[in-house]
């Protein structure tokens, strides 16, 4: 049954209709990072309460460091919590409107469950879980493993009667792009691709800015219309389900191409395999995951989202539509392929393994 339509009129009297405080977990991540850089930087949110909340023991080695910015005029409070104390994450989260959840891949299974529990004793209006990549059907889900986790996740936020929405961004397109081989099928450094069915099978995909922009835009919206006559858009839209946003979809070939075009090289200078479906690449990652390597967790992942039959990372139609919903203005692919180059030379992916 789908949910009772809420409208302004109908919440308690002296409660306003948007956010006015956030509790970030995961502030100095990749993709909280940004996000909340974003919150800072938004005139729409310039009095947005923000409170990143850290942990207290054996944390992140990044510290976080706030800038003042006077336009925005955003404070953020840094509060160290014991993620294992109810009592703790329940004083934390008093009075928040938004619970927002950028755990590492490394956070306890059970991490994002606890801070449900906690959301919900205190009246937490919306929760924004630990999602940050696709939308699968339930074969997709079985197939990648991480699907299934998140699957039970969001069933546990259902059963506990929590408002939620999630973002769907697909992966993140220059870390992906720049991580070797077993991630986009494209290594950069070696100059070497493996091209599934020849690489023309589209994936959207998402950058880390395009994401935190989107997650400024749903917070800035108002929460519910106000009455039944109001046809605007609020946060209500996507209640209990995926935002679909995405900054490019491209073919693995055309991502090829962009690389190329910004290191002034073709297809004489690379290694390039075109024999490999992306079946075949599941089921090594597969098997290598199996015997211990981890990268074959990565390869598993990201060939199931090529896969020709079903094509489940070609989501431009329904990422399209939200873009337009939440304004979201048009990336430059170049700028971010460079982006990928840079992040490759540096090895990017495997150094921010090793400081975990």
């Amino acid at each position: 049954m789908p949910a009772a339509v809420i409208y302004a009129k109908h919440l308690p009297a002296g409660t306003r209709n948007r956010v006015e405080s956030v509790a970030l977990i995961g502030a100095t991540g990749q993709q909280g990072s940004h996000i909340l850089k974003q919150l800072l930087a938004s005139p729409a949110l310039s009095r947005l309460q923000v409170t990143a909340l850290t942990r207290k023991q054996g944390g992140s080695a990044n510290q976080l460091k706030v800038e003042a910015d006077a336009r925005a005029r955003v404070r953020v409070r840094v509060l160290p919590v014991d993620y294992d104390d109810h009592a703790e994450l329940v004083r934390a989260l008093r009075g928040k409107d938004v619970l927002l959840c950028t755990l590492s891949v490394h956070a306890p299974p059970e991490q994002q469950n606890k801070l449900v529990d906690a959301a919900k004793e205190v009246g937490v209006k919306w929760f924004i879980p630990n999602e940050w990549g696709y939308d699968p059907s339930p074969a997709v889900a079985q197939d990648t493993m991480i699907g299934l986790s998140k699957s039970k996740e969001r069933a546990y936020i259902q059963q506990r009667d929590l408002p939620w929405i999630a973002f769907a961004p697909g992966f993140w397109y220059s870390y992906s792009l720049s991580g070797g081989e077993a991630l986009f099928g494209i290594d950069i450094n070696n100059r070497k691709a493996v091209l599934y069915q020849g690489g023309q099978v589209a994936l959207s995909t998402s950058t880390w800015q395009r994401t935190a922009r989107a997650v400024a835009s749903l917070l800035s919206l108002p929460m519910y219309p106000r009455n039944e006559a109001d046809a605007s858009i609020t946060m209500s839209h996507w209640l209990n389900r995926f935002v679909h946003i995405s900054s490019f979809t491209l073919t693995q070939r055309e991502m090829l191409d962009s690389v190329q075009q910004v290191t002034h090289t073709t297809d004489a200078d690379w290694t390039i395999d075109v024999s490999t479906s992306a079946r075949e690449a599941w089921q090594q990652g597969t098997e290598e995951l199996r015997a211990g390597n981890r990268m074959g967790f990565a390869k598993a992942l990201y060939s199931r989202m090529f896969y020709p039959e079903d094509q489940p990372g070609n989501l431009k139609d329904v990422t399209a539509v939200d873009n337009q919903l939440l304004g979201l203005p048009t990336e430059d692919l170049k700028e971010y392929t460079l982006q990928a180059v840079d992040m490759a030379k540096e090895n990017y992916m495997q150094k921010s393994y090793a400081r975990k």
